[in-house]
């Protein structure tokens, strides 16, 4: 006599996260590190008038630094022409770089600006075609304020290092691009000094201790005046719309002088800064290697995971039936 089994089966669907070749790259692909700033470090002191000096962000370097660049490479200061720069220099604290533009009240419309001493036209990058601008920052005025922060790029070693005459703003006439975050969760882009256009947001709903991922890619064959550059921009390995060119991308020339130097900004408000680094566009070879390694990895686990429930189906009946 044969006993009736009934048999009750439940699937739960396994959900993989799908990303296209953009955000893959943004998410786990980076070349050769040139600069690694940690901006880990002593707290800096404060003067008589209770205002933080820049005691430490240009010390220590060795100690937070790392990449491929020879030595450490100290930073420009630039307080977009403000006044009593003493009070407003950026400074280290808890382990991050905070800038602030404005007067001690913050009631002035300036920048701050820090700018890597070094010209970011190396080797490396030109055979990579490209690199790759990454920091992290939280723009600590709310979402409802049109402070900003920015970042550019293309500067000249004129503006980064003589500050009296030139500042190396995202609005600097010798700026090949830049691109500025208000706290709102807006974003304008500019280059060599002119509006390009802003509307888009980068964010919505953001709180005042929320941290934002910035990734800037730029792929160019060389920085001759009038090389093609095309750029790519990612919040929270979300790419931007940059404009009206195909792929949420933007496409300009290099102007005529060659440099590229690259600066971060604050406007006003305060914005801390973390972990930033510069680097090559890793090599076609290295994106294909990893793109076919994760879909191994999912494919693995995707089949280990149908052989355990394969497995389950067998058994679990059986003892279901022994139980009996």
């Amino acid at each position: 006599m044969f006993r009736s089994i009934a048999v009750t089966v439940t699937i739960t669907s396994m959900a993989i996260p799908l990303m296209g070749p953009a955000e893959l790259c943004a998410a786990t692909v980076r070349g050769t590190v040139l600069l690694r700033d940690s901006f880990d470090g002593p707290d800096d002191t404060t003067d008589l008038t209770g205002q933080p000096h820049d005691v430490h962000l240009n010390s220590d370097l060795s100690a937070r630094q790392a990449g491929s660049l020879l030595g450490a490479v100290p930073y420009r200061l630039d307080v977009g022409g403000g006044n009593s720069p003493q009070y407003r220099n950026p400074y280290l604290s808890s382990n991050r770089l905070v800038m602030k533009g404005g007067s001690l009240n913050h009631s002035l419309n300036r920048s701050q600006i820090i700018a890597p001493n070094h010209d970011f036209v190396d080797p490396a990058i030109t055979t990579a075609r490209g690199f790759v601008i990454e920091f992290t920052v939280n723009p600590t005025s709310g979402n409802t304020s049109t402070d900003w922060f920015a970042v550019s790029l293309g500067h000249t070693q004129s503006s980064v290092a003589n500050a009296a005459s030139y500042h190396p703003e995202v609005t600097d006439p010798v700026a090949d691009f830049g691109i500025l975050f208000r706290g709102n969760g807006g974003f304008s882009t500019f280059g060599d000094g002119t509006f390009n256009g802003g509307g888009g947001s980068y964010a919505s709903g953001h709180g005042a201790a929320d941290f934002f991922d910035i990734r800037v890619e730029v792929e160019t064959a060389s920085f001759a005046p009038g090389e093609t550059v095309t750029l790519r921009t990612f919040v929270n390995n979300q790419q931007l719309d940059m404009g009206p060119d195909p792929g949420n991308e933007l496409t300009f020339l290099w102007d005529g002088d060659g440099s590229n130097y690259i600066s971060l900004e604050s406007r006003r408000e305060p914005s801390l800064f973390d972990n930033l680094a510069i680097s090559t566009i890793p090599e076609p070879s290295t994106f294909i290697l990893l793109t076919v390694g994760a879909v191994g990895l999912l494919a693995r686990s995707y089949r280990q995971r149908r052989k355990r429930f394969r497995r389950a189906m067998i058994i679990r009946p059986f003892l279901a039936w022994r139980t009996k």
